[in-house]
């Protein structure tokens, strides 16, 4: 999360790690990041882009146009990793 915060130069107002059923990451209205510990079983780079993407939902609360844009300035292959989790269960 250090090396997001520092990249994009904006952070969560809070974070914490919840075990949580079918969710990887959320990002809620009060800008909170919460990330499922079952995180650690993918590669760095899927990591990466599942932190990345809540980070963008920090300035975009929907997967609008932007929200993607964003997400792509940082990350231009984050589809790759999007498809690795698309249809796994966690």
């Amino acid at each position: 999360m250090e090396k997001t915060r520092i990249m994009l130069g904006f952070a969560p107002e809070d974070y914490e790690i919840k075990k949580m059923h079918g969710v990887l990451a959320t990002c809620d209205a009060d800008k909170k990041i919460t990330i499922n510990p079952q995180i650690v079983k993918y590669d760095r780079n899927v990591i990466e882009y599942i932190i990345l993407h809540e980070f963008c939902h920090l300035k975009f609360k929907t997967h609008c146009r932007k929200f993607y844009e964003l997400l792509e300035q940082y990350m231009p292959n984050y589809r790759m990793y999007a498809r690795q989790i698309e249809n796994m269960k966690y």
